[in-house]
């Protein structure tokens, strides 16, 4: 639930800070998880390994605890917040079908084919019904409608394919770096792979850097394309070559570079095309979706592991080339956008 606080609050800056700043601050915000993860990695490592991890818990709470406290005092109230009801049959119906398809993706290795395929369905019908409502409904929980722009289109497929590319990647070399030698892993330990996902942390504040740097001067969609195109090389380098920790390292700084640019650059692509007042659920879809492609990546790269060779250099090898695979084909979708709606010169328009 906690993942819903980055829509907002780019709805929140999109409405309240001065036009200059939009920009550049949406860009931080969009970036945000993946730093944060980045980070986040080698220090519940490094505590977890010398005083148990419940304490990451405790520092969580720690760190959340007032930064709720300086939200509520600080952040003023939104003038539309009192416009129509909460839509609570829609919230369900949306929670419960993504809830119920992201437990078949996470049980797939684990349940029998019977319970995987009731969950799946099951889950896939409510979110059938939540789309249908949504259509019709006068003031939706996130407008759909909105979403049918071709770049906007593009920009939630390429967020749901980030999502598979970062989870997989990130998954995978945890599982590798702290497998045994005799397991086609590495051997590390939790501290050291903790640190392992550093510089996809460091590569992704970077790349951000320099996207807003150069924002404006470039089409945001064909940056995007190319951020996809990043993560496909990421998986590439994987699945070639991941023999030492100095390899995946590398490999972890290559995904940083090309989440960075991509988370970015996504907002810009989606909000030139949504009211201001949309900004919050025309986001959260997005992010919806990333996390979503984020756990089919952490689910099926493993499944795709053990099923070609639980413990072998090939299952790794087999999950990488198939991410890679996906990534390269939504990279090509996402180009073929614009080269047929803008044109490699023409940007998709300012956001305010």
């Amino acid at each position: 639930m906690s993942l819903g606080i980055i829509p907002l609050t780019m709805a929140i800056a999109r409405q309240w800070m001065p036009e200059h700043l939009v920009r550049p601050a949406v860009a931080a915000l969009s970036v945000t998880v993946v730093t944060g993860s980045g980070l986040g990695f080698p220090l519940t490592g490094y505590i977890a390994d010398h005083h148990g991890y419940r304490a990451t818990f405790w520092i969580g709470v720690a760190l959340a605890a007032p930064t709720a406290a300086a939200v509520a005092l600080v952040v003023p109230r939104s003038p539309g917040a009192d416009r129509g009801g909460f839509a609570l049959v829609e919230s369900v119906l949306l929670a419960a079908g993504l809830g119920l398809v992201l437990l078949a993706v996470s049980q797939a290795t684990v349940w029998s084919w019977p319970a995987l395929a009731g969950c799946a369905v099951a889950g896939t019908a409510l979110f059938a019904c939540w789309v249908w409502r949504a259509l019709r409904s006068p003031r939706p929980l996130v407008d759909l409608r909105l979403s049918t722009a071709r770049p906007v289109l593009a920009a939630n497929t390429a967020a749901f394919f980030l999502g598979i590319g970062m989870y997989l990647s990130t998954s995978l070399a945890v599982h590798i770096a702290q497998a045994p030698p005799a397991q086609a892993g590495l051997g590390a330990s939790v501290t050291a792979t903790g640190l392992l996902i550093l510089p996809l942390s460091l590569a992704s504040l970077l790349a951000n850097q320099l996207t807003r740097a150069v924002l404006g001067r470039r089409s945001p969609i064909l940056g995007l394309a190319t951020a996809v195109a990043g993560v496909a090389a990421c998986e590439v380098l994987l699945a070639l070559n991941r023999g030492s920790l100095v390899a995946v390292a590398v490999a972890m700084a290559v995904l940083g570079v090309a989440l960075g640019t991509a988370f970015a650059l996504m907002p810009f692509v989606v909000l030139a095309h949504v009211p201001t007042e949309e900004t919050g659920g025309a986001m959260s879809l997005n992010l919806v979706l990333r996390h979503l492609g984020g756990a089919v990546g952490s689910a099926g790269g493993i499944g795709i592991a053990t099923a070609v060779g639980e413990g072998t250099a090939h299952g790794y090898t087999a999950a990488f080339a198939v991410a890679a695979a996906l990534s390269g084909a939504a990279a090509g979708y996402v180009l073929l956008t614009v080269l047929v709606r803008t044109g490699l010169g023409r940007h998709d328009g300012a956001v305010r």
